[in-house]
């Protein structure tokens, strides 16, 4: 046997165990035909009673009987002790039976509905539905808490970058790069790791030309600038070490995870998320230094920083290459009165000789001996 007192109950069609009983009690009619499982999720139920103790006990329909006891004889005069005794009045015999209990109604207790119950359906569906209501709400106030933790560390991380940009004027920069793109979803412009263009004169003109054509009208420019563009981004800063300025490319922004800016004087561990981004690239834009279409002009851009730190206008050498790259750090600049000066001053030197062959030039050199396009600057 299942368990001691499975007389007391009955497993119907649909395989489910319900209560049998037989009494004519009103507990016993209540509980027949009730399915185990649903007085088992009841008796799970936490149902709490709270008393008051300054509340004071109600009665509930009292009724004001009189206390005497009235008695009724054939043989007045004889009522101690003598004789039979009935009541005065005749308890009348009903033609219905008469239930001890709460009589069964034509239609069985389990079969009817109370407004309650309808409006709450399958009470295993409604509950099951309450549950993925009350996660749903955890799930959210989570995700709001995780927002606003979020918020107010990324305050604090642009609060830092802040700080960094007003105690260096002059040393920190971001200049952004939009390279137009053609039908094909494609850069028109040869843009280098360094943001500078190595577009072939030609090709450059022709793409512009046609742009003009485009959106002319009525003798004027629709657009001042391409729309359709890729965005890229550089950071250059002022190495006080070196004593010379230098480019990191950052591409498009960050993605799903941070990145860090190994640079001087910047923390090693200060993040710059995709959630801060455009934010930090407020922090570290010129408005004398606007977003080019077509490369960077860095001596433009570096004499405009170093004007602004050193408050003076100084004689420098400027060397562009054909090609740009971390290896030999081209572009370069440097100032006279720098320690970097001297040093890129003979090396550009260098470049220029004409006697020396492709062998004999060291790993700095990335100057075409073939192609005298290079650009090289050198004055105020």
């Amino acid at each position: 046997m299942a368990f001691c007192d499975s007389h007391l109950f009955q497993v119907d069609e649909l395989g489910i165990a319900r209560h049998k009983r037989d009494g004519e009690s009103y507990a016993e009619r209540l509980i027949d035909g009730v399915a185990l499982d649903t007085t088992l999720h009841w008796d799970s139920e936490d149902i709490c009673y709270i008393i008051d103790p300054d509340d004071k006990e109600e009665t509930v329909g009292d009724r004001v009987v009189t206390t005497d006891i009235q008695e009724a004889s054939k043989n007045p005069g004889k009522e101690k002790g003598e004789g039979k005794y009935y009541r005065k009045r005749r308890i009348p015999k009903k033609k219905n039976k008469n239930y001890p209990t709460k009589p069964k109604p034509k239609t069985p207790w389990h079969k009817r509905l109370s407004k309650v119950a309808q409006e709450l359906g399958d009470i295993y569906e409604h509950t099951e539905e309450i549950t993925d209501m009350k996660l749903s709400e955890a799930y959210e106030e989570k995700t709001h808490r995780d927002l606003i933790k979020r918020k107010a560390e990324d305050e604090k991380i642009l609060g830092l970058w802040e700080d960094i940009r007003d105690n260096n004027p002059g040393m920190y920069c971001v200049v952004e790069v939009r390279t137009p793109l053609n039908e094909r979803v494609q850069e028109v412009f040869d843009i280098d790791l360094a943001g500078v263009d190595r577009t072939i004169s030609y090709r450059s003109s022709a793409f512009w030309m046609e742009w003009w054509d485009a959106n002319e009208e009525d003798g004027r420019i629709r657009h001042t600038m391409p729309t359709n563009v890729k965005k890229k981004y550089f950071f250059t800063y002022w190495n006080r070490i070196d004593e010379k300025y230098i480019w990191i490319p950052l591409g498009s922004g960050p993605g799903d995870k941070p990145f860090y800016l190994n640079a001087s004087w910047i923390p090693p561990n200060l993040p710059i998320t995709l959630s801060i981004f455009e934010r930090w690239l407020d922090i570290f834009r010129w408005d004398l230094i606007e977003p080019v279409y077509q490369g960077i002009r860095w001596n433009d851009v570096w004499r405009t920083m170093d004007r602004m730190r050193t408050g003076k206008d100084r004689e420098f050498v400027y060397y562009e290459g054909v090609r740009s790259s971390y290896v030999n750090s081209v572009p370069f600049i440097a100032f006279e009165g720098d320690l970097s000066y001297n040093k890129e001053k003979e090396r550009l030197e260098s470049y220029m000789r004409p006697s020396m062959g492709p062998g004999d030039h060291d790993f700095y050199d990335n100057y075409d001996y073939d192609d005298f396009s290079c650009d090289y600057y050198s004055g105020y």
